[in-house]
């Protein structure tokens, strides 16, 4: 038996052994469910054409359902007006492909066309993923012309399972890309994995992903305790969700409501999915912003993100600016590591008498620290020939060595004191 066999033969378990558990499941047989839609947020359901372009006119910021045969599908419409935070859902339409590519640190985000790109997030029967565990609820958000439209696939019990995945792989087929928060991790491979449970194709498969969460760490994780979404929401973006259901109560509710056809809290899901597909997308105008004015609006540590993001993306001239602007305003960035990045964006912008006059700045502003004189001494050694001068600098460098002896810092004082020892060596051969 094959590993694709073998998943599939746990999930035929998995559903058995949750109808056994579940022998009387209100989803299907209860009157409180015959109209979900209806009992949750007070309007009949109205079948419509499911397709991604194919939804009735509704009035804006309207919640209505698509479909109930097979799946559960509803929508819900938001003005592209719509403040969240200090950025608008219209703002999503402004996002340069350039910003987006070196926020996501991934060039292959340029095919990304933020007009056709979905917006996803799961809720599911567990958080520990496995073969076992299902997507009960798939949220996905995108743009139209006036609106940010979140359209919800939800299963009201596990038989629904594959007209969720049909009517989600109908959508995702004509997109350009996903945007997710931890998607690439947990969403994606979930949902893919459901699919080959189901003998279909990876749908996600080769799509364009920018996850969030990835670029928030780079952003955020030496400031913040977290960078989980509900921290970001409230130290980055200023939002404070009220009555939210946790993430972790999600999968109780869930089941909860297959053994009893209770819907308390099953509403508050529907919200809690949406509001991080919302919160979500706030987070990419953020970051997207940051990129592109990355001296407004911004802390100092963040600007020292963005200048490393900037070298590791090859964006040389914008990180040096960005280090230079450290380096004149901050008393905090004046560290050796800020003065080795610099010079590493000069290097590779070819600005050798940059180099030379930071590293003498660097002599200046750090205390007998031996690295500035070492790369003077390469500097005046092979590219001026000045074998003297690289001499003298080599002999100031352990000096500073020492000094940093008798101040009892003696953190790098190994590595240094054999590279500048077999420099004064070969230089003296040299003369």
């Amino acid at each position: 038996m094959n590993i694709k066999d073998r998943l599939r033969e746990i999930d035929r378990l998995h559903t058995r052994v949750a109808v056994a558990n579940h022998p009387t499941s209100h989803a299907v047989t209860s009157p409180v469910t015959t109209d979900l839609f209806s009992s949750l947020f007070g309007t009949s359901v109205a079948d419509q054409d499911n397709s991604p372009g194919g939804s009735a006119a509704s009035e804006p910021g309207d919640i209505q359902a698509l479909c109930s045969e097979g799946c559960l599908v509803i929508e819900h419409r938001t003005p592209l007006t719509t403040s969240f935070a200090d950025f608008t859902l219209n703002d999503l339409c402004n996002l340069s492909t350039e910003s987006i590519v070196i926020a996501g640190k991934d060039e292959r985000l340029s095919t990304i066309n933020l007009r056709n790109t979905l917006f996803i997030d799961t809720e599911t029967t567990g958080l520990a993923g496995g073969a076992g565990t299902v997507a009960f609820l798939v949220g996905v958000g995108y743009l139209t012309e006036t609106a940010f439209i979140v359209r919800q696939y939800f299963m009201r019990d596990f038989h629904e399972e594959t007209a969720l995945l049909n009517r989600l792989a109908h959508q995702v087929d004509s997109a350009s890309g996903l945007v997710s928060f931890n998607g690439r991790a947990f969403d994606v491979p979930l949902l893919n994995s459901r699919y080959i449970i189901h003998r279909r194709r990876a749908i996600f498969d080769g799509l364009p992903h920018f996850d969030v969460l990835f670029a928030a760490r780079r952003m955020w994780r030496d400031s913040m305790n977290s960078c989980a979404l509900g921290e970001l929401e409230r130290n980055i973006l200023g939002i404070e969700r009220h009555e939210d259901v946790p993430g972790e109560l999600v999968p109780q509710i869930y089941f909860d409501y297959l053994h009893s056809g209770k819907i308390d809290g099953l509403r508050g899901v529907f919200l809690h999915n949406r509001h991080d597909i919302i919160s979500t997308a706030a987070l990419l105008v953020r970051l997207c912003r940051m990129v592109n004015d990355p001296l407004v609006d911004t802390t100092s540590r963040e600007r020292r993100q963005l200048a490393t993001l900037f070298r590791k993306v090859r964006r040389h001239d914008r990180s040096a600016m960005l280090f230079e602007e450290l380096l004149c305003r901050e008393q905090s960035a004046q560290s050796i590591e800020t003065f080795v990045e610099l010079a590493i964006c000069y290097r590779r912008l070819q600005r050798h008498d940059d180099i030379c006059r930071l590293w003498q700045i660097a002599i200046e502003r750090l205390n007998f620290h031996p690295l500035p004189y070492i790369e003077l001494a390469k500097h005046y050694e092979h590219r001026l020939n000045d074998v003297g001068s690289a001499i003298d600098l080599t002999e100031r460098a352990l000096r500073a060595l020492r000094m940093r002896v008798e101040l009892n810092s003696h953190a790098d004082i190994g590595r240094y004191l054999v590279d500048l020892e077999k420099r004064w060596q070969r230089l003296q051969r040299k003369k």
